[in-house]
């Protein structure tokens, strides 16, 4: 193997390394500075996402608020009513009327002793 690496050697000597052509270094500078354009529309889906997670959200609050808001006037005026019609069975007076309001009140105690709200973070109060 000496031997042959010794022929191979010999041989090697007398060529010369042939550098690259002059023009690959320009080619390659010209590359470098010269970037694809770049569209902002690459940026559309992105900013779709995030428009759609924003209004998502935003819409999600509304929805909580509005859950979170008692339900006082249609009761109110459920009770009101119901009022009116037991105080006129009674005899109409104001006497009756006080116990009217009074009777829907332990009646409505009495079907929900532990009101509950759902606050915006999903617990129950």
């Amino acid at each position: 193997m000496d031997s042959e690496d010794e022929r191979l050697e010999r041989r090697l000597q007398g060529l010369q390394p042939v550098g690259p052509p002059s023009s690959l270094r320009a080619r390659i500078l010209a590359s470098a500075h010269a970037r694809p354009a770049r569209s902002l529309w690459i940026w559309l889906p992105a900013a779709a996402a995030l428009f759609a997670a924003a209004l998502l959200n935003w819409r999600t609050a509304q929805e909580y608020e509005a859950l979170s808001r008692p339900v006082i006037d249609v009761a109110e005026k459920d009770r009101e009513h119901t009022i009116q019609q037991l105080s006129s069975t009674w005899g109409g007076t104001a006497a009756s009327q006080a116990m009217a309001a009074a009777a829907i009140d332990a009646i409505r105690a009495a079907a929900h002793p532990h009101p509950f709200v759902v606050s915006p973070e999903g617990l129950i109060k």
